[in-house]
């Protein structure tokens, strides 16, 4: 509604200390809220309910960044809530790592064809505007204003679309009702915090959002015998030691596929960089050859010593077979 109401403050706020050692911190920060219970055609209903926002905030050894859990239980309709932080210091642009790309984006939306523009962008590993990064483990709806960086963990929406929309001239599709679009029930949304200096390449964010999204894996063992790797090779390369003992590396490389593909291990890489850099791959195989998108081997590459280096163009994609020779 265009007379809408802006809740941001709490009504209470609790902070807790759950664990304080030398590898893991967390403190959980309780914020008690009255939001309006739904819209109504002249703005938001004067019904609320009270809300509590329970935020888990932690801090890891030998991690550069904090890692935020916000948990709630939505019972209101036809609302957004979002999480604000402030800037570091001003900023007329932001940068968000897309798929396979970074995008540099204004403060302005793009609008046209009957559509107001709208100064909100997606985002889905990681944003940021001046010095601060936030790592994300999904896509996202962020926007810049007033100094902070807003970032959207729930958008709660009655219909697909309205015949009568104050943004657009044509509705964006049919009026129908969506009650599940609502969101109602418990909603938890993940992300991580990282005050940085330079440069989202300097800063190294492609490769700490994959460190923030891929955390150690550990289940437990159902025999005596040292478990085998759930690494997979094909004929090629044995099972259980090709992919476990894989390493890519390189600034700015970031590994996007890894499968079996017959008798080779197909992996597929992004040198999320601005200027040009190289993919160093390691492993235990003999052979390697570029491929296109569809799988279809190319050149070969020089190996030495189960290393292959492959030097990549800004932002380019490259497949990669590795085989063990005969």
């Amino acid at each position: 509604p265009r007379p809408d109401t802006l809740v941001d403050t709490p009504r209470r706020v609790e902070v807790e200390s759950v664990c304080a050692g030398p590898l893991v911190s967390v403190l959980e920060i309780r914020r008690d809220y009255a939001w309006p219970s739904g819209a109504t055609p002249d703005g938001r209903s004067p019904v609320t309910e009270n809300v509590t926002v329970t935020t888990r905030a932690e801090l890891r050894a030998d991690e550069p960044y904090l890692r935020l859990e916000m948990s709630f239980d939505n019972r209101c309709r036809d609302h957004r809530v979002r999480w604000h932080a402030p800037l570091p210091s001003p900023a007329a642009e932001s940068f968000s790592e897309g798929q396979l790309s970074v995008v540099r984006r204004g403060l302005t939306g793009e609008g046209g064809c009957g559509e107001e523009p709208l100064p909100t962008f997606p985002a889905e590993g990681f944003v940021t505007a001046g010095g601060l990064a936030v790592l994300l483990d999904q896509v996202t709806e962020y926007e810049l204003t007033d100094g902070e960086l807003a970032l959207t963990l729930i958008r709660s929406v009655g219909l697909l679309s309205r015949n009568r929309n104050a943004y657009r001239d044509e509705p964006a599709g049919p009026q129908l009702s969506t009650p599940a679009a609502q969101c109602p029930g418990p909603v938890t949304a993940r992300l991580a915090v990282l005050p940085h200096t330079g440069t989202w390449h300097e800063a190294g964010l492609p490769r700490l959002t994959e460190e923030y999204r891929h955390a150690l894996l550990a289940v437990p063992g159902s025999g005596r015998a040292p478990a085998a790797s759930p690494g997979a090779g094909g004929p090629g390369m044995p099972r259980g030691h090709a992919a476990a003992s894989l390493a890519v590396e390189g600034t700015g490389v970031v590994l996007t596929a890894l499968r079996e593909r017959g008798d080779v291990l197909e992996i597929r890489v992004v040198a999320e960089h601005p200027s040009a850099t190289e993919a160093v791959v390691r492993g235990p195989f003999d052979a390697a050859r570029r491929a296109d998108v569809l799988g279809v081997a190319g050149e070969r590459l020089e190996v030495t010593g189960g290393v292959v280096r492959l030097p990549l163009r800004p932002f380019e994609i490259a497949t990669l077979h590795l085989t063990r020779a005969d």
